[in-house]
């Protein structure tokens, strides 16, 4: 099982409007979020489902199923609709350096 946290050192900044220049509806969740991993060249900007992904991350380590079923219950869809789009963006997080992926180690090797 896979846990996932925000990646140390990450800075971010928001604004309150959509790249479109409106003011957000409820499902974008407040705008745009604008996050700069360490080694990143320029910032990604999130909003949307991206950016609530994003903020269900925290500090510590959160099981993927936990962010899944947190997520299809905030956006009203089957856990098995979005697993897919959740994890590979947590993926793509990743390989942004904007997150960190932790694999469970078993308490007692055989």
């Amino acid at each position: 099982m896979s846990s996932w946290m925000r990646a140390a050192s990450v800075a971010e900044t928001s604004d309150t409007q959509t790249s479109g220049g409106e003011a957000p509806t409820p499902d974008q969740g407040g705008g745009i979020l604008y996050a700069l991993a360490p080694s990143a060249s320029s910032p990604v900007a999130l909003e949307g489902t991206a950016l609530a992904i994003w903020r269900s991350l925290s500090a510590s380590p959160t099981p993927e199923e936990s962010l899944i079923r947190a997520l299809a219950e905030e956006f009203g869809e089957p856990e098995s609709r979005i697993a897919p789009h959740v994890g590979g963006f947590l993926r793509q997080l990743e390989e942004l350096g904007l997150a960190v992926q932790e694999t469970d180690i078993p308490d007692a090797l055989p």
